[in-house]
């Protein structure tokens, strides 16, 4: 089966750009990018429980991906990347040479990320669309630059307005 995938890649250790082309490089050996949305810094998100607001900035960026990879094949490829430049997992919420979140998946692509073509999966640890999808405005912003209109999103509960230049 072939599928469609929005993945969002965020660095912010070492040399973020660096990271992530590596991400881009490594997911190429598995399908196509069929486009990237260029990159952004953006602040660390902050969290009540942990001490984030003096982390450094994110650059982040996210690509259209086809692959013929299940979703959980795709995430033990991202696990594998992450892991190559040495991602410490002893709790959430630290800096990070990489981050690779799977955002949205739709089964072919061509497919749309409407409601009606787009894929839900919840499994162990991996859910999609993204649980944070909704949360994060620079995702959305993301995602707009990788021309996935308003009605996918509306369909996955983000609402926002489009501001002209």
């Amino acid at each position: 089966m072939e599928y469609r995938y929005i993945l969002a890649l965020g660095s912010n250790l070492g040399n973020r750009a660096e990271n992530l082309k590596f991400a881009t490089a490594g997911l190429k050996k598995h399908g196509i990018v069929l486009k990237e949305s260029g990159s952004v810094d953006t602040v660390p998100l902050e969290h009540h429980e942990f001490e984030t607001k003096n982390d450094p900035y994110y650059l982040n960026s996210a690509i259209d991906f086809h692959s013929h990879l299940s979703p959980n094949e795709l995430y033990d490829v991202i696990l594998h990347l992450e892991n190559s430049l040495d991602r410490d997992r002893s709790r959430r919420w630290l800096p990070r040479a990489l981050d690779i979140d799977i955002l949205l998946m739709a089964r072919h692509k061509y497919s749309e990320f409407t409601k009606n073509e787009a894929l839900v999966w919840s499994k162990n640890e991996l859910f999609i669309p993204h649980l944070e999808l909704v949360n994060r405005l620079f995702l959305r912003d993301l995602l707009l630059k990788l021309y996935i209109d308003s009605k996918c999103l509306l369909a996955h509960g983000v609402e926002f307005k489009i501001i002209a230049d």
